[in-house]
């Protein structure tokens, strides 16, 4: 059934399963130990944390503030995710699907490999990427986007806001633009093919 949270609550399990919506003005804090996290439906709180071995997401999530993925994440549709700061502890996997982040104002962060279709990142704070094998790639014009890790996509990659660059990056694409100015005391490689 549809599930409504309050007063900030702290589920823990070896799974965790919600099959339906989830909704409240509450932050939610659920772990699955060591186990499977699994969101069927869309999601609405103000805070999220999610843990797992394994967090499958299946619709849309939205919160009011920070959302936190700690475990390898699973998208199974075209995916939106918005927050105010969204991380990702783990890789995200979902070969051939979009996702569409907005952070606001908070920092989108990928600390791990990432394995999608067209991916757009939106903040105005810092996004960080590290490896990245997507379809395509496009940032929004406000923040900055910091790459430290090769980036490869079949379509193109768009770079919209300032770039900072560190650990000597490859980019390839099938077409790569920056639309603002590129930093960093590292080397680039940039490969149009």
């Amino acid at each position: 059934d549809t599930v409504n949270i309050a007063n900030n609550p702290t589920l823990s399990a070896n799974g965790i399963t919600f099959n339906n919506t989830v909704n409240g003005n509450s932050n939610l804090t659920a772990n699955a130990t060591t186990g499977k996290l699994t969101f069927e439906k869309t999601v609405g709180t103000s805070d999220l944390t999610a843990s797992g071995n394994i967090i499958d997401i299946k619709d849309d999530i939205t919160t009011n503030d920070l959302q936190t993925y700690t475990g390898a994440v699973n998208l199974f549709k075209n995916t939106t995710l918005t927050g105010n700061g969204i991380i990702f502890n783990n890789t995200i996997t979902g070969i051939g699907l979009d996702l569409i982040a907005n952070s606001g104002a908070g920092n989108l962060t990928f600390t791990n490999d990432i394995n999608l279709g067209n991916i757009t990142a939106n903040s105005t704070g810092t996004t960080t990427f590290n490896n990245v094998t997507v379809t395509s790639l496009t940032t929004n014009t406000e923040g900055t986007t910091q790459l430290n890790g090769n980036v490869k996509t079949t379509g193109n990659q768009t770079y919209n806001d300032t770039v900072n660059i560190a650990n000597n990056p490859t980019l390839s694409a099938n077409g790569i633009t920056f639309n603002n100015t590129v930093n960093g005391n590292s080397n680039l490689t940039a490969n149009a093919t």
